[in-house]
Order: C-alpha cells, then structure tokens, then sequence
C-alpha cells in the first residue's frame, strides 16, 4: 500500500524522506492500528489507552486516512464509521481533503498546531552562561516544591489546547488532564525537564524528549513544554534556557529539534520563530463523539 504525503501527521515532512517515512509508518504506527474502510476510502484507527482510562470513555484515533475525500456525502460516511468510539481524536494536516469538508460537515475545529522545526546544523545555539540551568531529579532537595512551580507556571500554557476547545469537558477535568500529563512527563521521564533558577524560585523550565525520530538516519528532539514565570518577564530565561538545551542536543549529534504550537498562542508562535524555528505545516485537530 504506498501511502500519501500526509504520514505522521506531516510533522516529519520537511525531512524530503517520503520513502522512508512510508515504511517507518508502515512498521510502527499502523503494526499497532486496525485496518478500517470509510466506504471507498482506507484508514486506520486505534484505540488511546491513557484518554480512555483518564476519562473513563472509550477514546480512538485516527491515525491515517486516505486523501481522497471529494464529497460531503463522503466525509459524512467517514465520519458515521468513527462512532464505534465514545470519542475519536483526529489530527491530519491542514490540507488534507478530510479538513476541507469538516467546517461544511459541522465539525468542530478545535485546534490548529503549527508543527515547527529547527536545523541544528545550521544553527549556533547563545545561550548566557551566567544564569543557573538544572537537570530536574527525583532526588533534588526541593523537588517537590519545583513541580508545584512548574505546575502552576504551566497554566496559561494549555489555554489553547483541543481540551480546553471542547465543550464536552469540563474545566476541573481538563485541568487535571493536563496535571498528570505532567506529572507522568516528569515521573515516568518520558521527557527530560530542565530548569532555568532564580534562587529557590523556576524562572523558566523545559520538557524535552530527546528523540522522536521515525527514521534511524536522524535524531530528531521534541520540545514537549516550555514556559517561563511572568515574574521574570523580560530576562529572556525561556530563551536562553532553549538554547542551553539545544546547545546540548547538538553536542549529543542531534539533526533537528520540531515544536508543536497552537497558532493561537501567538506569544509561543513568536517565541520560536525569533529562535529560528520554522513553519512547514499546520495540524488540525478535531474530536468526534459518538
């Protein structure tokens, strides 16, 4: 089966690695979804484990469709085989045909990411040596104390998330939600947190996943989370604690480094375009509930 350009939630895109990225595809994320039929069309879905059993509902993705959506009729068909699910999250790339008829169809968009990357071998990460940057561990005397910081300071950061957007939710379970994401970030060292310190206090902090790449020829990072603490605005820690960590990626042979940003948060678009992030594709994401 070859596959269209729209694998991996065309994160990956800017690679030019088609090929490859089919295959990988092939191996990974399909290995591990069904195999369903939209009438005409090919997709395949599977089954989110931690939404699921976080909210209590049967919670599906939608890992690929096929980008051949030409009708209403279609998409109407595409979407009624979704509703084995309580709920089905879906996320394709903005330009994929499925989008195209989702807001005639009545379909919530509930968010748009733009999917950003940056070439660290074009890159000469500044960062100033002077502040204080932390590798975050379990055994750090104050640890517990950091995460009720890095907590707090992360609110104004899931604002824009597709949660938030969906009225189905309430505020108090959102809000833990996204809590135990990251909480379960930090305790199960999914991703790397590192941290910019004014005293006892988290000027900045940082949730980075070394490598997400589906292709072994690059090692690709991930910017899970940056935010910094409004009490410091101006002293530029987010920035420089980026760079210190990009400082380090390319060190360890890191290729490139992609962020995911809601393009409503403008102050984050801005934030990684000043740090020479670029735009490749907008990811929409809609929520289909049975």
């Amino acid at each position: 089966m070859e596959l269209d350009k729209f694998v991996f939630d065309s994160q990956f895109i800017f690679l030019k690695e088609e090929k490859k990225l089919q295959e990988a595809f092939k191996r990974t994320t399909l290995k591990n979804a069904e195999e369903m039929y939209f009438g005409d069309l090919v997709g395949y879905t599977r089954k989110e484990n931690w939404d699921s059993s976080k909210m209590e509902k049967y919670i599906g993705r939608l890992t690929w469709l096929e980008d051949k959506i030409t009708s209403a009729a279609m998409f109407k068909e595409t979407v009624e085989e979704l509703n084995e699910f309580d709920c089905c999250y879906i996320r394709l790339n903005a330009e994929h045909s499925f989008c195209k008829y989702a807001e005639k169809g009545g379909l919530q968009l509930l968010s748009t990411k733009a999917s950003q990357y940056l070439d660290l071998n074009e890159h000469r990460p500044l960062y100033d040596k002077n502040l204080t940057y932390l590798p975050y561990s379990t055994d750090m005397k104050n640890g517990r104390e950091i995460t009720l910081q890095i907590l707090e300071l992360s609110k104004n950061s899931f604002n824009h998330g597709r949660f938030r957007a969906d009225k189905n939710f309430s505020k108090e379970l959102v809000d833990d939600i996204y809590r135990s994401w990251i909480v379960n970030e930090i305790k199960n060292k999914t991703s790397k947190l590192y941290l910019a310190m004014e005293g006892d206090k988290v000027a900045a902090f940082f949730l980075y996943k070394e490598n997400i790449s589906p292709i072994g020829d690059y090692v690709i990072g991930f910017v899970s989370l940056i935010a910094s603490s409004p009490e410091f605005k101006g002293k530029k820690y987010a920035s420089n604690l980026l760079n210190y960590v990009l400082h380090s990626a390319k060190l360890k042979g890191t290729n490139y480094v992609i962020a995911n940003t809601e393009v409503s948060n403008t102050d984050a678009i801005n934030f990684f375009k000043k740090n020479e992030f670029k735009s490749e594709v907008n990811l929409n994401e809609y929520h289909i509930w049975n």
